[in-house]
């Protein structure tokens, strides 16, 4: 069965008289189907009179809607959300063939547009939404019967002159339109319902790249939970900081009156308090993801990230009681000023969780499972911690070998490591110049080459550890 025989909400125009555009999600399906940027896109340029929007992902060459190759279509549109993804989208715009108009946005387009410059016409920095007038417009002149050239001149300019949005009032947020059973989100219903952070830690991109937190307003956050097919029970709610959401009770209650389950993608650490668990009990939540990042008040204050272990201690033991069986944390290390009882403390923030689970298993005969992200500190651009230095390569091998020898003897416990090439490579493409872009981006295989290339490991190491 194809993808689109799975799904439900699939948008499929007339091929005739149509200016023909191609979404490119340069990951697979599955990751592009989670992405509310890329059904945002999607179901906004649909909504144009005279313009179609097929759908393209990294592990199928032809269109999601009709199985056309990528060179049939007039506007080619990259969403790139993740850094890693950059050398992706270079491979497939390098075999576009003839004359094209190739956009692209996204979190990591936003974050370094210097390495998609050279191949991309036209970059549409930060939110979808800053840029409707422009993309309408964009589409009037294509349909118009305007030269490429003069589309790319007319269309830079006017995102030059664009402002930030302020704030979110009056805007419909992005949501699920089209429903798979093939991706991490099956059957739920998504709606973002904040952007940025209350929250500013100095190593996160996402908070910083946004500015102040924008919630959306409560009236268009219902009207994106129309419609939704009655297979579909879950509503996901999405943002950095969902719980700070000045109306999240009324949402979560109005969503509980549709007959739907909130939930969470993931929860701020410091929202995770007595005035929330309530909200959190509503949702009969049963995996919960949080990210405490550091272990020491030294270093809460050193990144900014403030939280209390006790009281977090004391809810996650109640949550247990009530049925939650699953926690996923993640944890930075490699961060500036780092010292070694930093890990230590982490391993012992493990350690006490996983006790409160065997209490609570000694009650139920359930013991649940803890799964543990451990991330090396990437400097990420727009940052207080921009400047600094990954971790060493011997370091970062280090303190995983500690944290590795540390824990594998405690049960229902699984610790997964961020790759050190990964480090160094996200590193690398987050500070790349223009000139950087092609020796960067044209290995087919970064990884191998990293290990068999002397001048592209050079490259990466004199970006990550400048000087």
């Amino acid at each position: 069965m194809s993808s689109m025989q799975r799904e439900t909400g699939t948008i499929k125009k007339n091929w005739a008289k149509s200016v023909k555009t191609a979404l490119v999600f340069p990951n697979n399906y599955s990751v592009a189907m989670s992405s509310l940027s890329f059904q945002r896109l999607y179901e906004l340029i649909n909504g144009l009179s005279g313009v179609l929007c097929d759908r393209f992902t990294l592990d199928r060459g032809k269109s999601i809607e009709r199985d056309f190759p990528l060179s049939d279509y007039d506007v080619i549109i990259f969403t790139v959300p993740f850094i890693m993804d950059a050398p992706n989208v270079f491979k497939i715009a390098r075999e576009i063939n003839g004359e094209k108009l190739l956009c692209a946005g996204g979190i990591a387009v936003t974050a370094n547009r210097r390495i998609f410059e050279g191949y991309v016409n036209i970059i549409f920095p930060h939110s979808i939404e800053e840029h409707t007038a422009v993309i309408y417009k964009m589409f009037e002149l294509l349909k118009m019967g305007a030269k490429i050239s003069e589309v790319i001149e007319h269309i830079n300019q006017a995102i030059e002159k664009q402002e930030r949005l302020r704030d979110l009032n009056g805007i419909i947020p992005p949501h699920t339109v089209v429903y798979t059973d093939r991706t991490e989100f099956s059957n739920t219903h998504l709606v973002e319902i904040a952007r940025g952070c209350v929250g500013r830690c100095r190593f996160c991109l996402s908070s910083h790249l946004e500015g102040r937190f924008k919630p959306f307003q409560y009236e268009y956050i219902m009207k994106a939970t129309e419609g939704i097919p009655q297979k579909i029970h879950t509503v996901g709610l999405v943002g950095d900081a969902v719980l700070s959401h000045p109306d999240i009770d009324e949402i979560v209650n109005s969503i509980i009156q549709k007959g739907k389950r909130p939930a969470f993608a993931s929860i701020r650490i410091q929202d995770l308090n007595h005035r929330n668990y309530d909200l959190i009990i509503k949702s009969d939540i049963k995996t919960l993801t949080i990210a405490p990042e550091v272990a020491t008040d030294r270093m809460m204050e050193i990144v900014n990230k403030k939280y209390d272990r006790d009281l977090l201690l004391d809810i996650l033991k109640r949550l247990i009681s009530r049925g939650l069986t699953n926690l996923k944390l993640y944890f930075i290390i490699g961060l500036p000023s780092e010292r070694m009882e930093d890990i230590e403390a982490m391993i012992q923030f493990i350690t006490l969780t996983k006790g409160l689970f065997i209490e609570s298993s000694r009650k139920k005969g359930f013991a649940g499972r803890i799964r543990v992200s451990i991330n090396n500190f990437v400097p990420s651009p727009f940052t207080p911690f921009a400047e600094h230095q990954p971790d060493s390569i011997e370091r970062i091998e280090s303190r995983q070998s500690f944290i590795r020898e540390k824990t594998k003897g405690i049960p229902n416990i699984q610790v997964s490591f961020m790759d050190i090439f990964d480090t160094l490579y996200q590193t690398a493409l987050f500070r790349a110049e223009r000139e950087d872009a092609l020796p960067l981006l044209s290995p087919e295989n970064p990884r191998r080459a990293f290990k068999a290339d002397p001048d592209f490991r050079a490259r990466i190491m004199r970006l990550c550890y400048k000087g």
